[in-house]
Formats: C-alpha cells, sequence, structure tokens
C-alpha cells in the first residue's frame, strides 16, 4: 500500500475516484472503517515523511536551550517531554532520541577533553 502522500496529484485523484466507486457499493459501517483506515494511514505517512528531514533549527535551538538549563540533570520528566514534543513538532521518541544522542556526544566531548588533559605534558 503506497501512502497517498506520496502519489502525484493526478494517481491521489485516480484513488479517491475509485474509492468514490467502491464505496458507493459498500454498507454505512464498512466505508467508514475504510475512511478511517485511510486517514490513519495519511496521518502517518505525513509524520514519517516529516521525519525524514532534519529537525528544525528553531526545535535545535529550544532543545539546546533546555539542555543547557538542565544541565546538571538533562532528563526532562514525561511531562516537560511532552511539551518540548509539542514545541517541536516532534513524537516523544523524537524528543527520547534527541536527548540521548546530546548526552552520549557530551559524555563522548568529557572523556576526549580529560583524556587530552592527562596525556599533555605538564610544565614546570
Amino acid at each position: 500500500v503506497v501512502p497517498l502522500l506520496f502519489l502525484h496529484e493526478r494517481q491521489r485523484q485516480r484513488v479517491h475516484q475509485l474509492f468514490r466507486v467502491v464505496s458507493d457499493r459498500l454498507d454505512n459501517a464498512f466505508r467508514e472503517r475504510i475512511r478511517s483506515l485511510v486517514s490513519h494511514y495519511e496521518a502517518i505517512a505525513a509524520r514519517d515523511a516529516s521525519s525524514y528531514f532534519l529537525h528544525s533549527s528553531s526545535s535545535r535551538l529550544i532543545l539546546s536551550r533546555w539542555y543547557q538549563a538542565h544541565r546538571d540533570f538533562p532528563y526532562p520528566s514525561p511531562q516537560e517531554k511532552k511539551a518540548l514534543a509539542k514545541q517541536c513538532v516532534m513524537s516523544i521518541k523524537q524528543i527520547d532520541y534527541w536527548f540521548g544522542n546530546r548526552r552520549a556526544r557530551d559524555r563522548r566531548r568529557s572523556c576526549s577533553s580529560s583524556s587530552s588533559d592527562s596525556s599533555s605534558p605538564s610544565s614546570h
């Protein structure tokens, strides 16, 4: 099944035309179920299509500011994740991944800076 979002306009019109022809022959309950499924899959396709793009700079800025403000404990609560997801137009799972990646990046930076500090010759 190809999501309607990825079809050209002419193909989309043809799908809707076929749906009208088929739905005329179906009972109301089944027709509503099909409409519900189509809108569900269109919503999934739209969400998936938006996730192919990098997060917007405004989203990165919002998340970075939150991270900097909570540097000593950069773990947002479920309520904070929900608010951040809404602000950034991202899923909660994307918020989780962003913070996990950011914490890992910071750990790698702190490990590499501490190892370079210890390997640098001390001056007497």
